[in-house]
């Protein structure tokens, strides 16, 4: 669990780098000492393929906070990690990850920052992130024109949000097709400030951070998004994608 982690977070630090133009970070010199091999004491099995901490037993660990989330457990088997990952993500893209109220962050709207969460768990067939952000992009539209999850999801067009088309091109560049990461750079300045450009760069590494820990830890789905599985429209492809028996 520590190696995976760990692994997720130097990953997603260094695709930051690159889509911010950035030199990537030295790794650190091992420290001295042994691993500390503690096991978290109520660390049992909740239906991931690890042991986890209910969020009663990660608060213990690490304090109060919001904890339900099952991915901001999927790792909890080191808290300490479990810890890093949270504050991480909460530095990449928002504090509350089932909250469709909050607004967005960096000058993207929240229908942004879900279609670009949408898209790169799409790309790395996430199933648990592609469930849980399709149904907030659906919900972040309020009760304005509806966002297509299919479309963002695929890739295609502006998927009904603003600057879609460049927002969904960065992000797939970023993952998938480094070979057009300028293009898709240079394509979104156009519509982006600087801000706005690393909001979005931020969130893609967000994601490729929690698509990891989901998938490394096969977490179950959240029951409140199983809950609402039903309007998620078969396009986005979550049937094919490994983890949707879970």
């Amino acid at each position: 669990v520590e190696v995976a982690a760990v692994a997720a977070k130097v990953i997603a630090i260094d695709l930051l780098c690159v889509g911010l133009e950035l030199e990537p970070l030295p790794l650190p010199d091992p420290g001295p000492g042994e691993p500390s091999r503690r096991r978290p004491e109520g660390a049992a099995d909740l239906g991931a393929r690890v042991p986890m901490l209910t969020a009663e037993g990660l608060a213990a660990e690490l304090g109060p906070g919001t904890y339900h989330v099952n991915v901001r457990r999927g790792h909890s088997l080191v808290p300490e990690e479990a810890g890093l990952q949270i504050d991480l993500v909460n530095a990449l893209y928002l504090p509350d990850l089932l909250d469709p109220a909050m607004p967005g962050r960096r000058g993207l709207a929240r229908t942004q920052l879900e279609a670009i969460a949408t898209r790169v768990s799409a790309l790395n067939r996430c199933f648990y992130c592609s469930a849980g952000h399709a149904q907030l992009l659906a919900m972040a539209g309020g009760d304005g024109p509806a966002p297509s999850l299919a479309d963002a999801a695929a890739g295609r067009g502006d998927a009904g949000v603003a600057h879609g088309e460049e927002l969904l091109a960065l992000a797939e560049a970023l993952v998938r097709r480094r070979s057009s990461l300028d293009a898709a750079r240079a394509q979104a300045s156009r519509v982006l400030d600087d801000e706005q450009l690393l909001g979005a760069v931020a969130t893609v590494a967000a994601f490729v951070l929690l698509n990891r820990v989901s998938d490394s830890s096969g977490i179950p789905l959240d029951d409140v998004a199983r809950g609402l599985l039903a309007a998620v429209p078969d396009e986005v492809g979550l049937g094919a994608m490994p983890g949707s028996s879970r």
